[in-house]
Order: structure tokens, then sequence, then C-alpha cells
């Protein structure tokens, strides 16, 4: 059938499948929409328009690479800055960690000295009380 359309029309170019459906069909083809095949138009846009359009979605594609490329560049930014992050918060960890056992420390001596300073006074007022009996 295509073959038939095809050699009736005066064409420059191979006649398409979906011209051939339009041009035996007409604009309605009922049978093809009751069996739920409805071919696309014939595209009206001509080679510049098509060139153009070609030409805006590289541009797109360029920039959407561009940011992509960007956006890769500061990931990995934030990536080292995160493990140099973490790294002085374990410093900070250990830090804080020895400055705890550091201060346990010195509340165990001061402890102690605070015994031996009331162990001293009682020796003191021991003696006074001796030296006055």
């Amino acid at each position: 059938m295509i073959e038939k359309v095809a050699a009736s029309k005066d064409t420059d170019h191979p006649i398409t499948e979906d011209e051939a459906f339009h041009e035996v069909l007409g604009d309605d083809p009922g049978y093809f929409k009751r069996l739920g095949y409805v071919p696309p138009r014939p595209s009206t846009k001509g080679k510049e328009a098509v060139e153009v359009e070609v030409m805006e979605l590289r541009e797109k594609f360029d920039q959407n690479q561009a940011v992509t490329a960007q956006m890769m560049e500061e990931n990995r930014q934030l990536k080292d800055q995160l493990e140099k992050n973490q790294t002085v918060t374990t410093q900070l960890l250990e830090e804080n960690k020895e400055l705890k056992d550091q201060l346990e420390e010195n509340r165990v001596v001061t402890n102690q000295l605070i015994e031996e300073n009331e162990l001293k006074s009682q020796l003191q007022e021991n003696r006074e009380a001796t030296a006055k009996t």
C-alpha cells in the first residue's frame, strides 16, 4: 500500500510510512484509531528550525555539563572539608577525654589534700589540747 501511495505522489524524497497512512486514511483514520494506533503527523518544521532546535539543545546540554562539573567540584571540596572536620573533631574528642581524665585526677588529689589538711588541723588541735593539760 505504501508503495502505491509513494508512486502516486511526485516527491523529491522517499515517502514515510506516516505520510502514507495520512494519504490513504485521511485526517480521520477511524479503523486504526479503534485499534489504538494513531500515526503521528508528519513534521512541519523546516530543516533550519530543526537545526536551530538541535543547536539550542546542544547549548543546554553543554550548560548542564558545565553545571554538573561545577557541582561535582563543589561536592569534592565539601567532602575534603568534611574529612578535615572529622579529623579535627576526633582530635578534640581525644583532648576532651584527656582533660576529663586529668580533671578526675585533680579531684582525687584535691580530696586527698583536703583530708590531709583536716588531719593536720585535728593534730594541731590535739597538740594544743594536750599542751593545756
